[in-house]
């Protein structure tokens, strides 16, 4: 759990950071309100346990510290009294914006989608580095695809890398 919290406080700096250099602040905002929205019940279970694990808090600490900061240049005032709150001195903009770890945002697994003649069938989890060979297996060998494949030839097999699979069959 720990583990999928870090993840996705770095993919939200990673997508903050973007959106901001893009001006979309919209998106930006979102990507918070989707790390709060996992942060709750991660908090709930965390503290509520009999004797809280150092690590819990650590990771929570990490996220919150790392929110007000990913905050600041949309609602400063309200950044910076978040930030003496939690016991900071100065402001958020004498601090340094966060710097995202493309290491622990990167994901351990994906979905993939499977599509037979353009409409989706069947969704894979995969190992996030598979090869678009191996998926292209997992594809065709997939019980509900060859429940459509059956009996009928296949075409083509178009693999968008870690997006999508499409069989074509005649």
């Amino acid at each position: 759990d720990q583990r999928r919290i870090r993840r996705r406080i770095h993919q939200t700096i990673q997508q903050v950071t973007n959106d901001i250099e893009r001006f979309s602040f919209n998106t930006a905002i979102a990507a918070m309100i989707k790390l709060v929205n996992e942060l709750t019940p991660f908090a709930d279970r965390a503290f509520a346990a009999p004797v809280a694990c150092a690590g819990d808090a650590l990771v929570f600490s990490e996220a919150v510290e790392n929110l007000v900061l990913l905050l600041s240049p949309f609602a400063p005032h309200l950044a910076d009294e978040l930030w003496e709150r939690l016991g900071f001195t100065g402001s958020t903009y004498q601090a340094p914006f966060p710097h995202a770890d493309a290491e622990v945002a990167r994901e351990e697994e994906i979905v993939i989608p499977v599509q037979v003649n353009g409409k989706v069938r069947a969704r894979l989890t995969v190992p996030a580095d598979i090869s678009d060979e191996q998926l292209r297996e997992l594809a065709l060998n997939h019980e509900v695809v060859q429940n459509y494949v059956n009996g009928r030839t296949v075409q083509q097999v178009r693999i968008v890398p870690k997006r999508l699979v499409n069989v074509v069959v005649e």
